[in-house]
């Protein structure tokens, strides 16, 4: 029976060079540092090289503390352990920065063996090995790396194969094993201390840090705020982390949806400074945007009709404006301008609402995703390789809709799937949609709306995702263009938000 780690999901975008030198430098000091008995005539010198770079507790040498982290008995316990560095050593390195990470693994192996020492003081026995260090990493990997899985490979007498495991589940077990292995008699002549010391300064460190806001389980940027920031490039998918080369300090769409008071769940907290959503909206407020809150399309006359007599504009231009949109019927009016509007078109049956620039939402931009896997605590987005844990609770909007072909080209689906906080925008597009059944050719699409909507209960939906799921005819939500479906996706982002806040 075999039961071994073999990697995890998702890897993080960023190049782990300080993980990868660590390894090396393992493999490097075992293979040509390390000294290595080939016989009973090389034991003696083989203890005194031991007594000089392993720790030993009875002798504690200082400089042991370091050199003794980078040393194994033997290939399989140093092939054991880097890879098991190899597996969370990357996603921490993430984490923390490359110069943290380095020296919290240092750190790490100093106290796990302080650990040892102090269970076992009077010990003669030299311990080595960097899994003091490495279990730091697991316990800061479980704080960190929650909604990772880890890839176990299994071989059971002919059952053989690869199966995902949460991974606070993994290295949950593996805690257990060491607690139990520290009972007395039971490890076997490993230093069980020095792994309990190293992964309860994991756990310990990166809760508190994680506490304080110093680091975050998820160190994620989306760069998805108004026009202005755009010109920030961000790599595709890269955990929307980097931005020209350096690491933002934080989302500014947070900072902003909180200014904002966007959302009653991420609205200012208590004692935060007043001065600033004051400020946010004396400028926002003082002019007015009137939406539909239902598609209007079948009483375009009489809509066209309440927007030009409360504006006061010509008939054919408002037509001619409204032509492009989907549910925003007019924009900065001066408030009497606003009511006087949603007054008629309430006359016309046609229900509409004002709202003050300042409760607006911004578009996020649209983020390019490849795949979608479901689970039954949430789901991950995958780009190039790389993937986003999100939970169902964070999910603000979902539509779709189909983009009309030109010539013999196929049309399009589009979904977006909208989060909150960060506030972000992932798009799912997929070609080869074609005749008068086109959710017959998305089926990948229909399939992930269908897990998504069993798993997430409430979820905000427009037709077109009734559509994927349950067939029908998709002339009402089929667009001429990619530009025409973000402006009927921004009304019903409004239309969303203004019913969650309850304004209507």
């Amino acid at each position: 029976m075999i039961i071994l780690p073999i990697g995890d999901e998702p890897k993080p975008a960023t190049r782990p060079y300080v993980n990868y030198a660590f390894i090396a430098i393992n493999v490097f000091a075992y293979v040509f540092l390390q000294y290595h008995p080939r016989g009973p005539q090389d034991i003696p010198a083989y203890m005194a090289f031991l007594e000089n770079w392993a720790f030993t507790p009875a002798l504690f040498h200082v400089h042991t503390l370091l050199t003794s982290m980078f040393m194994h008995a033997d290939l399989w316990h140093l092939g054991g352990n880097m890879l098991f560095l190899w597996i969370a050593g990357d996603n921490i390195e993430d984490r923390l920065g490359h110069v943290w990470y380095a020296v919290f693994y240092i750190a790490a192996g100093v106290v796990a063996t302080l650990t040892h020492y102090a269970t076992d003081i009077h010990s003669i026995i030299p311990s080595l090995g960097a899994s003091g260090a490495i279990s730091a990493v697991l316990g800061a990997y479980f704080i960190l790396c929650a909604r990772n899985r880890i890839k176990i490979f299994y071989w059971f007498f002919i059952i053989i194969g690869v199966t995902l495991v949460p991974a606070r589940i993994a290295i949950g077990i593996w805690i257990l094993m060491q607690l139990l292995l520290a009972t007395p008699g039971a490890a076997g002549g490993v230093a069980v201390w020095a792994h309990i010391g190293g992964v309860a300064f994991g756990l310990g460190l990166l809760y508190l840090l994680k506490a304080v806001g110093i680091v975050k389980a998820q160190m994620v940027w989306f760069h998805s705020g108004p026009r202005r920031d755009r010109h920030h490039a961000t790599r595709a998918f890269h955990w929307f982390q980097h931005s020209q080369g350096h690491t933002p300090p934080h989302n500014p769409y947070s900072q902003y949806s909180r200014q904002r008071n966007l959302f009653d769940r991420y609205g200012p907290s208590p004692g935060e400074d007043k001065v600033i959503v004051t400020q946010a909206r004396e400028v926002l407020a003082h002019k007015f945007t009137v939406i539909a809150l239902k598609p209007w399309r079948g009483n375009a006359e009489a809509v066209v009709d309440a927007v030009a007599s409360a504006q006061g504009l010509p008939f054919s231009a408002v037509f001619e404006r409204l032509r492009g949109e989907h549910g925003v019927l007019a924009r900065d009016l001066d408030e009497p301008q606003a009511l006087d509007a949603v007054s008629r078109l309430r006359e016309r049956g046609v229900p509409a609402l004002a709202l003050a620039k300042v409760r607006l939402i911004d578009m996020p931009n649209a983020h390019p995703v490849d795949n979608i896997i479901v689970s039954d605590n949430g789901f991950t987005l995958y780009s190039k390789g790389h993937g986003l844990n999100r939970r169902f609770r964070d999910i603000f909007l979902l539509c779709a809709g189909m983009i009309r072909a030109e010539g013999d080209a196929k049309p399009t689906a589009l979904v977006d799937l909208f989060v909150y906080e960060p506030w972000a925008r992932f798009r799912l597009r997929e070609s080869g949609a074609s005749g008068a059944e086109p959710h017959e050719q998305i089926s990948n699409i229909r399939s992930m709306v269908t897990r998504l909507m069993q798993r997430g209960g409430n979820i905000s939906i427009n037709r077109g995702v009734r559509l994927l799921v349950d067939d029908g005819d998709w002339t009402p939500m089929t667009f001429d263009t990619v530009e025409d479906y973000d402006r009927y996706v921004y009304w019903l982002m409004q239309v969303v938000n203004a019913k969650n806040r309850k304004w209507t």
